[in-house]
């Protein structure tokens, strides 16, 4: 039994509306959280999406990026070989949002900068299109310290 190939269809997820945003509405942002410590940065994910939820903002996405590994060589002296002292794993999510209204949004972001654990890094980007500021796939990366 042959198919045609005009029978055969791939089904692709819909994509999703990036919302522009006006004078008094934030367009979709990333919510994107990094930090050293997993625990720490999902505990903290946790409470801005049941934020997010109480506050009636609708949330878009959640999602967790690649893990990281960064190797740090030392090298004592001049002679020595450099050795793998650390590998520092990097751990990253990302909250999606869309409808923030621009006069909660001050106060919103104070309320999460107070309630920020130590170690975890928030940043607010504005997506413009789907995927495009965000790559997972980065090569692993080494940095050499010299003590």
């Amino acid at each position: 039994m042959l198919i045609n190939s005009q029978q055969v269809k791939k089904k692709s997820k819909p994509q999703k509306e990036i919302k522009e945003g006006t004078d008094y509405e934030y367009g979709t942002l990333n919510f994107q959280v990094t930090g050293y410590n997993m625990y720490y940065v999902e505990k903290f994910v946790r409470y801005i999406h049941k934020f997010f939820n109480q506050m009636s903002i609708a949330v878009e996405e959640s999602y967790a990026l690649q893990t990281r590994s960064k190797e740090i060589l030392v090298q004592q002296d001049a002679k020595s070989k450099m050795t793998v002292d650390y590998i520092l794993t990097t751990h990253e999510r990302v909250i999606q949002v869309s409808g923030l209204k621009a006069t909660l949004a001050p106060i919103i972001l104070e309320v999460m900068m107070m309630n920020q654990p130590e170690g975890v890094q928030l940043q607010v980007i504005k997506v413009r299109e789907l995927f495009s500021d965000i790559n997972p796939f980065k090569p692993k990366g080494k940095t050499n310290l010299h003590a």
